[in-house]
């Protein structure tokens, strides 16, 4: 695991999971190819995927992705959605139509506006 001298500012850690076990030299290519970046601060490398820490300020979790993706990291697919997580962001969604994004109160609902009376 590769270290730089410590910045100011916070940090962020993300895992990216290999949809297969990498070889050594693959480690090896990828750690070449992110350990010099600016804003990354460490690299841990395993088998099935890697754990990038870097400053978000510096660095975006996007850029990391692209050298990923030069480097031909074989990133495993997104899990799928549990029926309950997708029925909640559904409702969520089907409420943020039907009510907006402000705060609901029963002293608003299905009466005219302040401004109207005056």
């Amino acid at each position: 695991m590769e270290t730089k001298p410590a910045d100011f500012g916070f940090t962020s850690i993300r895992y990216y999971k290999a949809k297969r076990y990498l070889t050594r030299s693959e480690t090896e290519h990828l750690q070449e190819l992110i350990q010099d970046q600016d804003g990354i601060i460490s690299i841990n490398l395993k088998q099935d995927g890697l754990s990038v820490e870097f400053y978000g300020h510096i660095v975006s979790e996007l850029y990391i992705m692209e050298l990923l993706k030069k480097g031909n990291f074989p990133f495993a697919p997104e899990p799928r959605k549990s029926r309950i997580k997708r029925f909640i962001e559904n409702l969520a969604e089907t409420n943020r139509k039907t009510y907006g994004d402000q705060r609901l109160d029963c002293c608003g609902l299905n009466h005219a506006k302040q401004s109207e009376y005056k």
